[in-house]
């Protein structure tokens, strides 16, 4: 008779045992993606006027520039002959376009760089004493804040060259250099903050 029973419940626990396992593998079945198990979700679209545009930098129209010496003539660099105490002075006019409402740009030039090539003593004579003018207002650092415009900007751009009138001796003197490197540069910087 005590045999039966403890058979009985052998079976019993048995069956328990696969009832509880076979419930914990539903259960991971749904939690693992299937089609019974979803949790409340919405969505809503965006405004539909939401469409954004991309800005504009350019540099574009420039003149030709002419060269002037410190009396005013115009010059052809590469025939000059400059001497101690003359500044050269070039003369240019530039259109930008500059649109985008956090647009932070800088006009600049590269004549304080290795862009003025040739002779060391000459190169680095001129390159140490460069000014830069954009619309009569000197730039500080060669360097000219520009900000965002709905129309074009046409900019006066003044760039010296001065040959400093300390040279002394023989410094500097049958050299040659070359300004064909020399640019007006347009670049972007970071975002403003408003």
């Amino acid at each position: 008779m005590s045999r039966s029973t403890g058979h009985a419940a052998t079976k019993s626990s048995s069956k328990a045992v696969k009832a509880i396992a076979a419930g914990a593998v539903g259960i991971a079945l749904l939690a693992a993606g299937g089609s019974s198990f979803a949790s409340w979700n919405a969505t809503q679209a965006v405004r539909s006027e939401s469409a954004i545009s991309s800005g504009t930098l350019k540099l574009k129209d420039a003149t030709a520039g002419v060269w002037t010496n410190s009396v005013g003539a115009t010059v052809e660099p590469s025939t000059y002959k400059v001497v101690p105490g003359d500044v050269l002075t070039f003369k240019q006019s530039v259109t930008i376009e500059a649109k985008g409402d956090l647009l932070n740009a800088a006009l600049t030039t590269n004549i304080a760089t290795p862009a003025v090539t040739g002779d060391s003593d000459l190169a680095a004579a001129l390159g140490q004493s460069s000014t830069f003018f954009v619309n009569g207002k000197p730039s500080e650092r060669l360097s000219a804040t520009i900000k965002q415009s709905a129309t074009d900007q046409k900019l006066d751009v003044v760039l010296t060259v001065t040959f400093p009138d300390t040279v002394a001796g023989a410094t500097a003197q049958a050299q040659r250099v070359n300004l064909s490197n020399v640019e007006v540069q347009l670049t972007q910087g970071a975002a403003r903050n408003a």
